[in-house]
């Protein structure tokens, strides 16, 4: 992006209206121009309309840029559970370390959206930190979907620590969490969840089946949530 282009863009950030500013922030994100993020973190803080200031936060971690996360992480404070959700998605995209901490304050939180950005947030960061709090979480989750959220997380950072810990979720009652069970085992080591794969390719769920068919054969899957 030219001085001139990135100028014209960061005066409409300032004085645009809210389709303006979605608009410019849409280009800088296609962009991948990170000279602007000084721009969108004083952009963040004077921002009132709440849909740019999401598209501020998920163009901030799109972009890839460390120098975002005290903001985003100051931003986890706020009363408005979306943005503290973008935020958490965010420095997921970031991998901030950092954040581990202040996300898994939110695995409580009692709106599921926003408990779902924090575990794959937390998925996205991965480390011994996120893997305990993630670990600690699940025995003693009761609520099918943050069950499967736990479980898609774990999935993501594939540490084999978590194995045993997920093999049970293989018999749970709720289709969804089985799917994610057989999903997050993919990721770890399929041949050594060999056998309890067989079992699931005679589960009443057809994606079960088809999940676990796809692992037995060694072959990636994703789960679209």
């Amino acid at each position: 992006m030219d001085e001139r282009t990135l100028t014209v863009l960061v005066r409409k950030l300032k004085r645009g209206s809210e389709h303006e500013k979605i608009s410019v922030l849409s280009l800088i994100c296609d962009s991948g121009d990170k000279r602007v993020v000084p721009e969108l973190l004083a952009a963040l803080k004077r921002e009132q309309n709440t849909a740019v200031c999401l598209r501020i936060i998920c163009t901030l971690g799109r972009l890839g840029d460390s120098r975002a996360e005290p903001s985003l992480m100051e931003m986890l404070s706020s009363p408005d559970w979306r943005i503290k959700a973008q935020c958490a998605q965010a420095l997921g995209e970031l991998k901030a370390v950092q954040a581990v901490d202040r996300l898994v304050t939110f695995l409580g939180d009692q709106n599921d959206l926003l408990h779902w950005s924090v575990c794959d947030a937390l998925g996205s960061i991965g480390g011994e930190k996120a893997l305990g709090h993630l670990l600690d979480t699940l025995e003693r989750v009761r609520n099918n979907r943050r069950c499967w959220h736990i479980i898609y997380a774990l999935g993501k950072i594939g540490d084999e620590k978590a194995f045993d810990r997920i093999i049970p979720f293989l018999s749970h009652p709720d289709s969804v969490v089985r799917r994610h069970a057989v999903l997050a085992l993919r990721q770890m080591d399929w041949r050594r969840a060999r056998n309890y794969l067989k079992k699931c390719l005679k589960d009443v769920d057809g994606d079960v089946r088809h999940y676990a068919d796809e692992a037995l054969r060694g072959q990636v899957s994703t789960f679209d949530i």
